[in-house]
């Protein structure tokens, strides 16, 4: 079918779906540019991006959906994605590839290429795989896939013609093609096939609503999302025989073991598809993470980075303070007081600019060399990725109060405001562990607190302020951890 078929439709419906930092975001603006219209996704707050426009005398509907890791729905960024591509059915996906990390990423295409769509797999930042050694054998990538795989740079907006090409070509075929390595092993497809053959006779109605071998995987995995569509609960009979073998030798860990089975499609399809340099060079971002992320020196280093933080904010902006604080205190005073007394201003007036307007800006203003400092590092850390690694160092800790790894994140944020740490607990995907973590964050001390820290350590504590400073920060953080079993009591 040519692609002068797909375009006597009304429109053709292209969805864009990729990792998070996959350049993603990039791609969708270098193909819609300004025709991106900006809402929510009906009935939540997740961003919802559409772009209407013609392409080869065809009208193109271009959804860009959130970024994920998966379609295993916890997250309701998940659950938007995977309802739209499952329930939708759009004519072709673009999925976005980040070309430095394949395997990683494909675990997503694996996931997608269950669904039964057109699939067009946009290897992005090609140019910077390429720039380090990668050689990419797209034919293999394409046979073992069963989809075109367009190499793309969305920064220079570069193959994005013949992306939309592959995609209109794809869009008009009668059939996805089938991909050539998708095949999970003998015991997860025979249970695929009789969960598969029992919903197409239990529930007929779903192959008009969902693709039956996506659903049945799904089942398989222990989707309860999936078998709540279905009409089921995991125990019906024919299910559970289905299902008895793998549950047995796998102690009921069947998400695992569909994981374990995409990421070695993806590990074979990376060793297949991508040819490194012979001599690998290990960078120095892997280097740094050798030791930032140890697991014995992995903390002890991120309590040091805090205290650096604190002993190097009072150090830098201690000139800045003592220059303010001689200035608004000594001649600024002066010169007010004596030029308004020869004004013949009444007394009055003259305290008030002098000791009221001067003196009491110049207070305030000692603060903003303190506060401009600790942003300043703050933000460099963020810059540099520490805080990220932060957070994976941190999961352990987490976990050991009964939250989840990601629950370092609003904490940290919390430092800065709480306000958005509070607001930044939607992204935590199990509504308990978004309680908790609201309920704590409060304690981390933000910044709104830290010109009152900052007189207090300034008028008792001169000679140790940074080291007082960060003890303060770790009190909160010591009084999180002793309160977390009182609110783990009080959230069910």
């Amino acid at each position: 079918m040519s692609v002068a078929v797909a375009s006597a439709r009304a429109a053709v419906t292209v969805a864009v779906a990729g990792n998070p930092n996959s350049g993603k975001s990039t791609l969708v603006n270098a193909i819609a540019g300004s025709r991106l219209m900006v809402g929510n996704w009906p009935g939540v707050t997740v961003e919802k991006k559409e772009a209407w426009f013609e392409h080869g005398g065809a009208r193109v509907r271009l959804v860009d959906l959130p970024g994920i890791y998966s379609l295993s729905p916890v997250s309701q960024e998940e659950v938007i994605a995977r309802d739209f591509l499952a329930r939708s059915r759009p004519d072709a996906v673009i999925n976005v590839v980040d070309a430095t990390n394949l395997e990683r990423n494909l675990y997503f295409t694996f996931q997608l290429l269950e669904l039964g769509v057109p699939v067009v797999v946009a290897l992005n930042m090609y140019d910077e795989a390429r720039a380090k050694g990668f050689t990419f054998n797209l034919a293999v990538m394409e046979r073992a896939l069963g989809a075109r795989v367009v190499p793309t740079v969305s920064t220079r907006g570069e193959g994005m013609d013949a992306l939309m090409e592959a995609v209109m070509e794809e869009a008009a075929r009668p059939e996805p093609r089938a991909p050539h390595s998708q095949y999970y092993g003998v015991g997860i497809e025979d249970a695929a096939a009789r969960v598969e053959q029992f919903i197409a006779g239990a529930r007929p109605d779903l192959a008009a609503r969902y693709p039956l071998r996506w659903l049945a995987l799904k089942i398989v995995e222990g989707d309860g999302l999936a078998l709540a569509e279905a009409g089921l609960n995991g125990e019906e009979p024919p299910l559970r025989e289905a299902l008895h073998h793998l549950r047995s030798a796998h102690q009921d860990d069947l998400a695992a073991l569909m994981a374990d089975a995409r990421y070695a499609l993806a590990a074979g399809l990376t060793r297949e598809a991508l040819v490194r340099p012979a001599v690998s060079r290990m960078e120095l971002t892997q280097r740094v993470d050798n030791i930032v992320l140890h697991r014995a020196l992995g903390i002890p280093i991120f309590f040091a980075a805090m205290w650096l933080m604190f002993k190097l904010t009072f150090d830098v902006s201690a000139p800045f303070i003592d220059w303010i604080d001689q200035v608004a205190a000594g001649p600024l005073t002066r010169w007010t007081q004596w030029g308004m007394g020869a004004a013949g201003a009444p007394d009055w007036l003259v305290s008030l600019m002098a000791d009221g307007v001067i003196g009491g800006v110049g207070f305030v203003l000692v603060f903003v060399p303190v506060i401009a400092a600790m942003m300043f590092f703050i933000t460099l850390l963020e810059g540099s990725g520490y805080m990220a690694r932060a957070a994976f160092v941190m999961d352990r800790a987490m976990h050991s109060m009964g939250l989840h790894g990601k629950s370092f994140i609003p904490m940290l944020i919390g430092f800065g405001c709480n306000v958005p740490a509070i607001y930044a607990t939607r992204t935590l995907e199990n509504p308990r562990d978004r309680a908790l973590t609201a309920l704590l964050t409060p304690l981390m001390s933000c910044s709104a607190r830290l010109p009152v820290y900052v007189l207090f350590i300034g008028v008792f504590f001169q000679e140790h302020a940074g080291t007082v400073l960060w003890g303060i920060y770790l009190l909160g953080i010591g009084l999180a951890v002793r309160d977390w079993w009182i609110v783990l009591l009080a959230v069910p």
